[in-house]
């Protein structure tokens, strides 16, 4: 009897447990609050177009120097950009003056042109016609023209990508075309045909007289980038059919016969005329054995090599690089070649037709165990050229995206990085979107382009001080191993990042303390690898915060609940947020603390209206994308800023730039302090008269 009643006791405090349990999440549920918060295409929070200097161009072409991009009459410049995909390319005229003016107000100065050439993007380059085989379309064409030249206008400058995803078309009389990857995927390193059909695209392109400024493409300055190909190597992409394979197999037996040598281009054409149809079977491109990697690296320099100086032969001006695909170390002896090195990297990519994400943050991460994503973009930034991120993303619907974008401002002024392009900025243009409805669609997401003021303002004006100390890595002799081949994932060097600046020295005598390895070094905590206590950029894991502090920004991102009163120099924060983003950025040449106008920008989470997604395999799968309005969480903090002013003016500021509904505020030793992150805005705006 007495067993049974203990029994029940226990059965009851279990029941009550999970009961106030229940309790309490459903509290934490009802305590969320969400408000509408659109951000419309064609309009922005704030007007950023004074960190621009237009028209683009008028400083002459762009070149290089050391690591740094400097024009003609000596001006440096670094780039914040975004990327436009596919027919987001081809704006129509009536639209394009108003997004290249919401671009300049973000602070953007670049714009990358992505898959110009897809034929899922309706319109694109192209046009095909029976008789005459594929041809640029006019119609296209013009729209390009017009939009690089409002572009110009507002002092914008322009990076086109080249060979991204054409497809092969009967008109373009390719041998078995159907077997043609998009974006001609490995082929374009040893098929002549699939070559000759580049060149003619890149001379047709290059030499476009623009409507507008009556400027050839490549004689124009505003045009400041080229790259050759997206994403483009052969071991992703190894061919399939005849006559690709044998073309691959006859350059393998050929460079076996003559390892070491210069593969001369008369004696290719001599193999390929007579092909051998027996390939030695010994090519297995997924081998990592010396000699294989030896051969893809001189295969795939030559094709850099090749379009590189054909570029230059017809008078592109514009600095040049190759890919932004970077598997292994060798990949990076190709690129050397060109005059800067650009890599991509997005966390948490999207799945399953983008309906699979992992849904991690980053600030988490025990970079003992596993890279970030800006290990895996230092792994090629290459000693002595420029630097620039091609692509960064945390692609919506992530929870934990609001965590990137002054991150990754910030890291590129500690790393000394050269310009750094988001993600698609928008893919279509349909000015009845108003909802989130793709992962690199991020015109409108409060939570990456609500950023964008903020980060703008920190990376033009260059407020992290770049990283004291370098940590330059070199091959090893013994850095091939079939066992665990190195790739941005392993490298553990490379992870030094948030404390060091990372360059890869491919100098073959080179003396750099760091070697590409999966081993070394053994301890990333150890003493002398740490960050500085006084560097204005601090990575604090434990915490779950990164932490900003420069005269001129003041930031937490992360678990805002953990900042303490000393973190920051010139803000404190109170709040109990999990996790969350303030800023707080000067809008002069002040200090915070001297400045009469500041703008605070706060955000959390965004969604759409009824999105909802369930757990999956330690990602989300998305049930219900949602629908506008999207809605914004309330972040709530009591912020407090020092200040030597007193006459203060506080307005909410709205999507579209508007204010209205002044503020209370206190103001007590020194210290100005209000509540943020609960007015259903992202922007607040403080000016003072006095």
């Amino acid at each position: 009897m007495l067993a049974q009643q203990l029994f029940l006791q226990i059965v009851m405090r279990i029941f009550h447990i999970i009961v106030f349990l229940l309790f309490l999440h459903l509290a934490s549920n009802a305590a969320e609050i969400w408000k509408p918060f659109t951000m419309p295409w064609d309009k922005a929070p704030v007007n950023l177009s004074f960190l621009l200097d237009p028209p683009a161009g008028k400083h002459g072409f762009l070149g290089v120097k050391g690591n740094r991009f400097v024009f003609e009459d000596g001006v440096e410049i670094r780039f914040w950009g975004t990327s436009m995909i596919g027919s987001a390319c081809f704006p129509p005229q009536n639209l394009a003056p108003d997004i290249a003016e919401r671009l300049s107000r973000f602070g953007i100065n670049l714009v990358r042109f992505q898959h110009l050439d897809a034929a899922w993007a309706e319109p694109n380059l192209f046009m095909w016609d029976e008789n005459q085989g594929v041809l640029f379309n006019p119609e296209t064409l013009d729209r390009l023209d017009y939009f690089l030249y409002q572009l110009e206008n507002r002092g914008i400058y322009a990076f086109m990508d080249g060979l991204d995803s054409r497809v092969i078309r009967a008109e373009d009389h390719i041998l078995e075309w159907q077997g043609v990857p998009p974006g001609f995927g490995g082929l374009i390193h040893f098929s002549p045909a699939i070559q000759s059909l580049y060149r003619d695209f890149l001379l047709s392109f290059w030499s476009r007289r623009n409507r507008y400024t009556h400027l050839e493409y490549r004689d124009s300055p505003m045009i400041v980038m080229a790259q050759l190909f997206y994403d483009n190597n052969i071991k992703p992409y190894p061919p399939m059919k005849l006559p690709y394979t044998i073309e691959l197999h006859d350059r393998w037996r050929q460079w076996q016969q003559h390892k070491a040598q210069p593969f001369e281009p008369q004696e290719r054409n001599r193999i390929l005329e007579q092909p051998t149809f027996e390939p030695p079977p010994d090519l297995d491109l997924k081998k990592t054995t010396r000699d294989m990697q030896n051969f893809l690296v001189e295969l795939v320099g030559e094709t850099n090599v090749l379009f590189h100086d054909f570029l230059r032969g017809v008078s592109v001006k514009c600095p040049i690089t190759g890919t932004g695909l970077f598997e292994n170390p060798t990949d990076l002896l190709p690129q050397r070649l060109h005059d800067f090195i650009a890599a991509s990297g997005i966390w948490n990519q999207p799945l399953h037709q983008f309906r699979y994400y992992p849904n991690r943050n980053m600030i988490e991460v025990d970079l003992e165990q596993e890279s970030d994503l800006f290990s895996e973009l230092a792994f090629a930034r290459l000693k002595n050229k420029p630097f620039v991120v091609s692509e960064w993303g945390n692609p919506w619907p992530n929870e934990w995206r609001a965590e990137l974008p002054l991150w990754m401002a910030a890291m590129a002024c500690l790393q000394d990085w050269q310009g750094c392009i988001s993600s698609g900025y928008r893919t279509i243009y349909d000015p009845q979107i108003s909802h989130m409805f793709a992962p690199y669609e991020l015109f409108n997401d409060p939570c990456v382009i609500g950023l964008f003021p903020a980060a703008a303002l920190l990376f033009h004006q260059n407020e992290i001080q770049s990283a004291r100390r370098t940590a330059r890595i070199r091959f090893d002799e013994n850095y091939q191993s079939e066992e665990e081949p190195l790739t941005p994932l392993n490298t553990r060097a490379t992870r030094l990042a948030s404390s060091m600046k990372i360059e890869i020295d491919l100098d073959n005598k080179s003396s750099a303390p760091f070697v590409f390895s999966t081993t070394t070094p053994e301890n990333l905590n150890e003493k002398r690898l740490r960050a500085d206590k006084n560097q204005n950029l601090r990575r604090d894991p434990e915490r779950g915060l990164i932490l900003i502090d420069t005269p001129r920004a003041q930031a937490a991102i992360g678990q805002l609940k953990n900042v303490l009163p000393d973190d920051l120099s010139q803000i404190k924060l109170d709040s109990e947020e999990e996790f969350g983003v303030v800023c707080v950025s000067s809008m002069n040449k002040n200090s915070i603390s001297r400045s009469n106008d500041l703008l605070v920008s706060i955000v959390s989470q965004a969604r759409n209206s009824d999105f909802s997604a369930r757990q999956e395999g330690g990602g989300s799968m998305i049930e219900n994308a949602g629908r506008a309005p999207i809605l914004i969480k309330d972040t709530p903090v009591r912020l407090f800023i020092r200040t030597v002013r007193k006459d203060w003016t506080i307005q909410l500021v709205q999507p579209d730039g508007g204010t209205n509904e002044n503020l209370p505020y206190q103001i007590e030793k020194d210290a100005l302090s209000f509540r943020v992150g609960v007015h259903g805005t992202l922007f607040y705006r403080l000016r003072c008269n006095g």
